[in-house]
């Protein structure tokens, strides 16, 4: 069954690359035009090179943008919430009406995404084929829509090879995301999804209860509010590793949210996810909290290694965590150097901090220690 399952895999793949090869034929081809029109004669063909790489961009990220957007409004028609919209590395949430970094933790391996459950308790068999055609069906629309704008011009005009090279990208993007994929032993994308819904698989009772919490967490919903029995049988499941990292991602966040530092630490102490820089949020959220609940500089400081600061320093947890092991060491201004970086992200990125935050940042600011008590720890 392994075996058959690979050879599909492999045909799969072999269909995708077939239609991104003539996608991007076609794509090359608006690029010659475009370069022709715009720039000076006598160019090398590096210049149509160039032109084309911006282009495949460029119609890249319409396709992505309209795809996600094509999600969110077939789940709105099927009744289901949408907490999250996100594309590259931005996100929106529509409850918040507010724009964000995209969460690392927030399916890193994907172009673009859309968070959507339906209603608390609901149903999510009804609508959930709706919901992952949309993406398809928006950009099957797009190509359309390119292709009957291409009427009106001749394929080798400008405006008609852009249309060509739009609807080519486009309807490329749809054969992708039906065609099933399969990544790591397992089905991957929409096509994958509705292969399931034909085969009469349902969605599993974790992969319900975690979508139902992501989409309260994104939602703003206080961590006080969130459902008890919901978060119950989470506590208690049996969840592979995939599944753990998301849950210990969000459950984090509950017991910061309720200043329980000493759970929050228990949780990521035995957290098979906070060991790996293939977590490094979970990881540099376990180096401040082993620092401010241990005061441990030492075993804090070794964890923040798996974090280059290269790689982090746009991340507000990164410098926090570095208050905090600076500050039990006694490193007095590499510690105030962290709490200057840590109000830098709070002003750009239009951070939050909570009171505990912000007494941390006050107290490395003014060359102290890290409180002794931070949030309840007793």
């Amino acid at each position: 069954m392994s075996f058959v399952k690979d050879l599909l895999a492999l045909f799969a793949g072999a269909a995708r690359l077939l239609v991104w090869g003539i996608a991007a034929a076609l794509v090359f081809g608006t690029a010659g035009v475009a370069a022709t029109s715009l720039l000076p004669p006598g160019l090398a063909v590096w210049s149509v090179i160039a032109v084309w790489f911006f282009l495949v961009a460029f119609f890249a990220a319409g396709a992505i943008l309209f795809h996600e957007l094509g999600h969110a409004a077939a789940a709105r028609a099927a009744g289901w919430r949408v907490h999250l919209i996100a594309v590259g590395p931005v996100a929106y949430r529509p409850r918040a009406k507010q724009f964000m970094r995209r969460p690392r933790s927030a399916g890193s391996d994907n172009w673009g995404l859309v968070l959507a459950t339906p209603p608390a308790g609901g149903d999510w068999e009804k609508g959930r084929a709706t919901v992952f055609l949309g993406g398809v069906a928006a950009n099957v629309l797009c190509a359309a829509v390119g292709l009957a704008m291409l009427l009106g011009y001749s394929p080798i005009s400008l405006p008609g090879a852009l249309f060509v090279g739009f609807a080519a990208v486009s309807l490329a993007f749809a054969v992708d995301n039906l065609v099933p994929r399969r990544k790591s032993g397992r089905w991957t994308n929409d096509g994958a999804v509705l292969l399931d819904i034909a085969r009469g698989r349902r969605v599993s009772v974790t992969n319900r209860d975690l979508g139902w919490l992501a989409g309260y967490m994104y939602d703003g919903i206080d961590s006080r509010s969130w459902d008890a029995e919901l978060v119950g049988r989470l506590e208690t499941a049996t969840l592979d590793a995939r599944q753990g990292a998301l849950r210990d991602s969000m459950f984090l966040t509950r017991y910061l949210a309720l200043g329980d530092v000493v759970r929050a630490h228990a949780l990521l102490e035995n957290s098979g996810a906070a060991n790996s820089s293939a977590n490094t949020p979970l990881v540099i959220e376990r180096a401040f909290l082993v620092a401010i609940v241990e005061r441990d500089a030492e075993k804090a400081s070794s964890l923040l290694k798996l974090a280059p600061e290269r790689k982090w320093r746009g991340s507000y947890n990164y410098w926090r965590a570095r208050m905090a092991v600076h500050g039990v060491r006694g490193e007095i201004e590499q510690a105030r150097e962290a709490a200057g970086h840590a109000r830098v992200l709070v002003r750009r990125q239009s951070l939050r901090p909570d009171g505990d935050d912000i007494a941390l940042m006050e107290t490395c600011e003014r060359g102290e220690p890290p409180p002794t008590r931070f949030g309840q720890t007793a």
